[in-house]
């Protein structure tokens, strides 16, 4: 009789498990196209990475690589699951240029909007 319990609380244990995984990409939260430029010392970044930092949801960030024209694009971080885009909201940036860069934290926030977003980023 113990092994049919054990048994039984094996197969409940192993079962909710499995339905513990991380979210689906379908259940993520619902991102809106981000992009724009960064400015450093008043001309155009040249490579580097842009992270916001949502103001009320901080697990939730979304990153971008700035290409050699400036530009950058969005893409949402939840856990292990990734979106294009980013969740409405407000956030901070941070920019980290080069690895011995310290990061820059500009005092702006940013407000995402349910719709197409364009931002310039600037700092010293």
């Amino acid at each position: 009789m113990r092994s049919r319990t054990v048994g039984g609380v094996l197969l409940v244990i192993l079962g909710a498990s499995v339905g513990c995984g991380s979210k689906s990409k379908e259940e993520l939260p619902q991102a809106y196209p981000v992009m724009g430029e960064v400015f450093r010392a008043g001309k155009l970044a040249t490579g580097g990475t842009v992270q916001f930092v949502h103001q009320t949801e901080p697990t939730t960030k979304a990153v971008g690589e700035i290409g050699p024209d400036g530009k950058f694009t969005l893409t949402t971080i939840t856990g292990s699951e990734s979106r294009p885009g980013a969740v409405p909201g407000e956030y901070k940036a941070v920019l980290v240029f080069t690895a011995s860069d310290p990061a820059f934290h500009p005092k702006t926030v940013f407000k995402v909007e349910p719709r197409e977003n364009t931002f310039k980023v600037e700092v010293p």
